[in-house]
């Protein structure tokens, strides 16, 4: 129960401390409500009576041992899986859970079937006399009795054939159940798993602490690569930027070309996003980590940033905000913000009702596709199978892991709810909502090979 409101309390945002995909944890919960189900439904059923094993028993049996082996597997599977990834407690402490219940369960059918014809005293039968006199001299026989001891007639009470409906209609349902739950403990297995692979990954880079200028005192580890002649560079380091939508790996092929150019040039992971750690929750600005970050990648300052998309609005704030820190800027396929709506409302010639249901159907058809890739895709290992490597370029496995990670999509997510919700935020969000305006007026553009 403590998992399950778990659960629902951090269905908003993921948490408690950092944006997580709380979907994975929504589903654990639920399967370990369904195995507790199932091992209440074994102790409940009211035990055999025949100690003859008849084949429907048998083939029972085999169905239980079946069903609990399987949760066994697979519960470990999990278990394992994201006990390699290391980085949610909650999902390790919930896979635990589950396969202690499902060893339990297994261990229950089996103790069952041993234990057939020892059974609790009559529930669908009323005793005679002298049975009740054996009871009441022999404390053990009222709780146990053998069935083959019994030599006088039972008489049978009307609720049994109540009670052998009520079962079946169980039976029934609990078999539904049981095949739901395997099918979705087979795909949290597979969502374990690639979770664990790519943990696996080597990482081309190294990680940098950093601290966040929050007064907080917490600290944020980023993945950067810098790549190219140090010593004998003559021009100053290139820092490749983006928006959260984009990792190191968008541009890996460009430093690989720019090192080869003698230049050297530095990318990496943002906070949330590939190799980095989570967001907190409460991390509302880039310029919770940015300047910090930039004083501790060990390269030498003033920086040439470069600005793809909505990287740009980042490196023109932290021109405006530490001059001293950048040399120039570049900026690569930069737009206002929303420039994709206002773009087709002025292409369609729509009128302000019009645009403003255009927008808000395309941004609740993004915020679909994002719920259905954070609560189906990821925790149930389907994105492997969705997004495979590119054989078109060289760093195609870097690109299918990025897009295959539990921080990427619940990153991306959190960001683009928050960002189109202004009245939640209306004044702290500026990840990509600072205009480029007066841009002569501040900075000295520069081309990026000179």
């Amino acid at each position: 129960m403590g998992l399950i409101i778990y659960a629902i309390f951090v269905s908003y945002d993921g948490g408690p401390e950092y944006i997580t995909n709380e979907y994975i944890g929504i589903w654990m919960s639920g399967v370990l409500l369904s195995v507790s189900g199932q091992l209440i439904y074994l102790i409940s059923k009211p035990p055999d009576r025949d100690q003859k094993k008849k084949w429907s028993d048998r083939i029972l049996f085999a169905m239980n041992g079946l069903y609990f082996g399987l949760m066994l597997v697979m519960s470990l599977v999990i278990m394992i899986g994201y006990s390699m990834y290391g980085l949610r407690v909650d999902l390790i402490v919930c896979s635990v859970l589950i396969f202690s219940i499902g060893l339990l369960s297994f261990v229950v059918v089996i103790l069952r079937w041993f234990a057939r014809g020892m059974v609790p005293c009559d529930c669908c039968y009323e005793m005679e006399d002298d049975d009740d006199n054996v009871s009441a001299s022999h404390p053990l026989m009222f709780s146990f009795k053998m069935s083959v001891n019994r030599e006088k007639p039972k008489k049978r009470n009307n609720s049994c054939l109540l009670n052998c409906v009520k079962y079946t209609c169980l039976f029934g349902v609990n078999s539904v159940l049981r095949t739901v739950s395997i099918v979705i403990l087979l795909l949290l297995a597979f969502g374990a798993v690639n979770l664990a692979n790519i943990v696996n990954i080597s990482k081309r880079g190294r990680m940098v602490k950093v601290k966040l200028n929050d007064g907080s005192e917490r600290v944020q580890k980023i993945h950067l690569i810098c790549d190219g002649p140090k010593e004998s560079n003559q021009s100053s380091t290139f820092i490749f930027e983006s928006d959260f939508s984009h990792n190191y790996a968008d541009f890996s092929d460009i430093q690989t070309y720019m090192t080869q150019l003698g230049r050297r040039s530095c990318i990496f992971d943002k906070p949330g996003l590939g190799f980095s750690d989570y967001l907190f929750k409460d991390q509302k600005n880039v310029s919770t980590f940015y300047h910090n970050f930039m004083q501790s990648i060990g390269e030498q300052p003033p920086y040439i940033f470069v600005g793809w998309g909505g990287g740009g609005s980042i490196i023109y704030q932290y021109a405006r905000d530490h001059p001293e820190m950048v040399k120039s800027l570049t900026f690569l396929d930069v737009f206002p913000d929303g420039i994709e709506f206002t773009s087709a409302k002025i292409l369609k010639k729509l009128t302000e009702s019009e645009y403003e249901a255009f927008k808000k159907s395309e941004l609740n058809s993004r915020r679909s596709i994002m719920n259905i890739v954070n609560a189906i895709g990821v925790p149930l290992g389907i994105m492997p199978f969705i997004i495979g490597p590119n054989s078109n370029t060289s760093n195609s496995n870097e690109i299918a892991f990025w897009m295959r990670t539990e921080k990427t999509w619940i990153t991306q997510s959190i960001l683009f709810l928050t960002s189109i919700s202004l009245k939640i935020f209306p004044s702290t969000w500026s990840f990509q909502n600072t205009m480029i305006a007066g841009l002569s007026k501040t900075i000295t553009s520069a081309n990026l090979l000179e």
